[in-house]
C-alpha cells in the first residue's frame, strides 16, 4: 500500500503521487534590489498625496490604489516630485514583460533589455533575461497543470460563461469589483463552482471574464433567453443566452451549456486566454487539485514520468483515508477524501 498519495485526474486517467517523507521545499534565493526613479505628488506641507500612474518603479494598478486611498483639501497646491527607492530586479522584469505581451518573441526580449539595460551590465543581463522568460514559461506550464486537474478532479461543470460590462452601468474598475463579489456571493450562498480568467477584447481591448461553471439548477438569478446576434469575429449570426438579470446589472452575457464532452475544448479556450493576457487564473473556493489516498498495489496500471514517480491507477480504484476503506471510486466517495492544493 502506499500511504497519503496525491490523486489527480488528467482528463484521461486517475494518478497518484506517492507520498515521501522528508523532502523539503527549495529555499527561494534572494532577489536583486536596483533603484529606481519614482513621481509622486505631494502637497504644500511635504505630505505624500500618492503615485503618479506609470512611474517607472510602480505598477499602474499600484499607483491608482494609492491615489484612491489618499485625500487633501482642495485649495492646498499639489506638485510633483521625483524620488529614488529599491524594487526587485524580478518586479521590474515583470513588469516590462507584461507590457511587451502583444511583440514577437525577439521583439519582445529586444523591449525588456532595453528597459532593464540602466539596471546591469549587458552580459548578464542578457542571461538573465533569458532566464526570466524561461521562468515564465515554466510558471506558465504549472499554471495549466493545476488548471485542468482542478477541472477534471471537479466533473459537474455544466456552462462556459462570458460577462463583460455595459459603459453606462459601469467602468472597468467597478466591473472586476463588482463581479468578484457577485461571483463570490454566489459560490458562498447557492453552491457556483468556477475557473475563470480576465481577458481583453481584440478589437476594443475591453475587459472580460471567461469561465467554466457550475451553477446548480435553480441558483441563476433570472431565466436565460436566446438572442440571434451577429459575430464581429466570424462575421456570422450566432445565438447565444443572456440572463436578463445579469445583463441588467453588468452588461452582456452568454450561458453556453457544455458536458463533461465539451470540457477540452473549453479548457483550450480559458488557456488561450490565460497565454494571451499573462492574467491569473480564478478559482472558487472548494476546488482542490488533489485527493489525498492511500493507494493498493492491486489498483495500479502501471509506473509513469519521467523518474516513475507516479502510478496510473484503474478508474475503480479503492479510496482509501489513513487505513480506513471508503469505497470505490465515484464522485461521492472522492469528496469525502481530504485534500490537497500543494
Amino acid at each position: 500500500m502506499y500511504k497519503k498519495a496525491k490523486v489527480y485526474c488528467d482528463g484521461n486517467a486517475f494518478i497518484a503521487i506517492p507520498h515521501i517523507a522528508g523532502i523539503k521545499k527549495r529555499a527561494s534565493r534572494q532577489e536583486e534590489m536596483v533603484m529606481v526613479e519614482e513621481e509622486i505628488r505631494i502637497d504644500e506641507n511635504g505630505v505624500i498625496i500618492g503615485a503618479v500612474k506609470g512611474s517607472k518603479g510602480l505598477k499602474n494598478e499600484q499607483a491608482e490604489d494609492l491615489n484612491k486611498n489618499v485625500s487633501c483639501e482642495e485649495n492646498l497646491p499639489i506638485k510633483t516630485v521625483t524620488i529614488e527607492r529599491f524594487v526587485s530586479k524580478k518586479s521590474l522584469f515583470d513588469k516590462y514583460y507584461s507590457e511587451s505581451a502583444e511583440l514577437p518573441k525577439s521583439e519582445r526580449k529586444a523591449y525588456v533589455f532595453d528597459k532593464l539595460e540602466p539596471y546591469s551590465a549587458p552580459g548578464p543581463l542578457k542571461a538573465y533575461i533569458e532566464e526570466g522568460f524561461n521562468r515564465k514559461f515554466r510558471n506558465l506550464i504549472s499554471k495549466r497543470k493545476r488548471m485542468v486537474r482542478k477541472a477534471y478532479l471537479y466533473s459537474d461543470w455544466n456552462y462556459f460563461v462570458t460577462f463583460t460590462y455595459n459603459n453606462e452601468l459601469l467602468n472597468e474598475a467597478s466591473f472586476r469589483k463588482k463581479l468578484k463579489i457577485f461571483l463570490m456571493n454566489n459560490v458562498n450562498r447557492k453552491g457556483w463552482k468556477y475557473i475563470g480568467v480576465w481577458e481583453r477584447g481584440e478589437e476594443n481591448d475591453r475587459l472580460h471574464f471567461h469561465g467554466v461553471f457550475d451553477i446548480p439548477k435553480g441558483t441563476l438569478p433570472g431565466e436565460l433567453i436566446e438572442v440571434e446576434e451577429y459575430d464581429f469575429k466570424t462575421h456570422k449570426m450566432r445565438k447565444t443566452h443572456p440572463c436578463v438579470a445579469i445583463t441588467n446589472k453588468f452588461g452582456r452575457n452568454d450561458f453556453e451549456e457544455i458536458d463533461k464532452n465539451d470540457l477540452p475544448r473549453t479548457l483550450g479556450y480559458l488557456m488561450k486566454y490565460l497565454e494571451k493576457s499573462g492574467e491569473k487564473i480564478v478559482y472558487s473556493r472548494g476546488l482542490p487539485e488533489y485527493r489525498i489516498s492511500d493507494i493498493l498495489d492491486d489498483d495500479v496500471i502501471c509506473c509513469a514520468g519521467k523518474y516513475e514517480d507516479k502510478l496510473i491507477l484503474f478508474d475503480d480504484f479503492t479510496c482509501i483515508d489513513n487505513g480506513v476503506t471508503i469505497g470505490k471510486c465515484s464522485k461521492e466517495n472522492l469528496n469525502k477524501l481530504p485534500y490537497s492544493n500543494f
